[in-house]
């Protein structure tokens, strides 16, 4: 029995993962840590700071990896994306209320409110840091985008 294939054509994935990352079918994912849930509503913080997130459901499936930001693989309705994201309680934040898993989408932009989305963990890049106040906290979010976009596409 073979496993689907994702679509990973131009106009669904993002310029990582057409450079040659090698990613053809679910099982190339499957030795990553993956969690599985729907889309939902968050705080619109991602969004106000210019990187809006796609937030996981509370009741998500799977292995969720240790507090930090990852450069992960994303399948939405059988399209792979690749995205930074982010795993914790938001320390920079008051009142986070539980642990989140928030992906930063790479040249994208989509409306997934309710959809299906699964994360697979490709790699750690940092742990969570708490920043002193919203400009620092951008500047290390662009970097995280880069580091992201570099490690993907190697």
């Amino acid at each position: 029995m073979s496993l689907p294939l994702i679509d990973t054509s131009p106009t669904s994935t993002s310029v990582g993962a057409r450079r040659g990352a090698g990613l053809r079918t679910v099982a190339d994912l499957t030795r990553y840590p993956s969690v599985r849930g729907e889309v939902v509503h968050g705080e619109m913080r991602g969004r106000e700071l210019g990187f809006p997130t796609a937030n996981m459901a509370q009741d998500a499936v799977g292995t969720v990896p240790e507090d930090g930001v990852y450069a992960a693989r994303v399948i939405i309705e059988g399209r792979l994306y690749d995205a930074a994201v982010s795993v914790g309680d938001n320390p920079t934040f008051e009142g986070v209320p539980a642990r989140q898993i928030e992906a930063y989408l790479l040249d994208v932009s989509l409306d997934l409110y309710g959809k299906q989305m699964a994360v697979y963990f490709v790699e750690r890049i940092r742990g969570n840091v708490r920043f002193e106040g919203l400009e620092s906290l951008v500047a290390q979010i662009a970097a995280d985008v880069e580091n992201v976009r570099h490690r993907l596409a190697a």
